[in-house]
């Protein structure tokens, strides 16, 4: 009988396998993902994966229809956007707060987001997307919860940074080593105890990449930016 410990070991490897997949094109939207089909793969008992589509399910990659089972999600453009444009608004909020009452004081804790943006850009030029979709949600949620606000944590958490990042780095040309080296000066200002250039910094660092999947007809940016 599988321990809490292993099942929970167990369904985020499953995770991951599956959110590989996804991103890489294996599983495409529409495809049913088979409880029984997908234990049999990884040699376990259908608990863990049924734990492993529900974190899939929390971050939007895959969706439960009734009477059908759980397939596969697409992501759509304005989805993109907007959570781009949301999640700007709660990192900025996040950063205002965070810089004079975390970073300012704390020279550790600025050291480990240089680290993370270091090997984030080490990362880019290596051409490692899955990595540098990794340390950049890393880079965002110590900003994040060094807030202090639990509710703010808990929704941010909810858009699924990572997973959501790297289907931008697979749709998007853009230059990933300078939009990496847009932390720095955030960075700067949360050392500096300025939470209201970092909050501003980190906004437009958001809707940089919210405007990327501006693809609409009529300018999303425009209807809810005012551009």
């Amino acid at each position: 009988m599988e321990s809490i410990a292993v099942k929970a070991n167990l369904a985020a490897r499953i995770r991951d396998a599956l959110t590989a997949r996804v991103l890489g094109g294996q599983l495409t939207p529409g495809e049913r993902l088979v409880e029984l089909v997908i234990a049999r793969e990884f040699g376990t008992s259908q608990a863990p994966v049924r734990e492993a589509l529900r974190m899939l399910e929390a971050v939007g990659l895959v969706e439960s229809v009734p009477h059908k089972g759980t397939r596969v999600r697409a992501i759509g453009e304005r989805e993109l956007f907007e959570s781009y444009v949301t999640r700007a608004i709660l990192e900025e909020g996040a950063a205002r707060y965070a810089a004079a009452h975390a970073f300012a004081r704390s020279p550790a804790a600025v050291a480990e987001l240089r680290g993370t943006v270091e090997a984030q850009l080490a990362s880019a030029r290596e051409g490692d997307m899955p990595a540098v979709a990794r340390h950049n949600a890393a880079f965002h949620r110590r900003i994040v919860v060094a807030s202090g606000n639990r509710t703010l944590a808990d929704a941010w958490e909810s858009f699924g940074i990572e997973s959501r990042g790297t289907v931008t780095l697979t749709r998007k040309a853009y230059d990933v080593v300078e939009a990496t080296r847009q932390h720095e000066p955030i960075i700067d200002a949360l050392a500096a105890g300025d939470g209201e250039t970092a909050g501003r910094l980190v906004r437009e660092h958001g809707l940089y990449f919210a405007r990327l999947h501006d693809t609409g007809p009529e300018s999303w940016a425009a209807q809810t930016l005012g551009e």
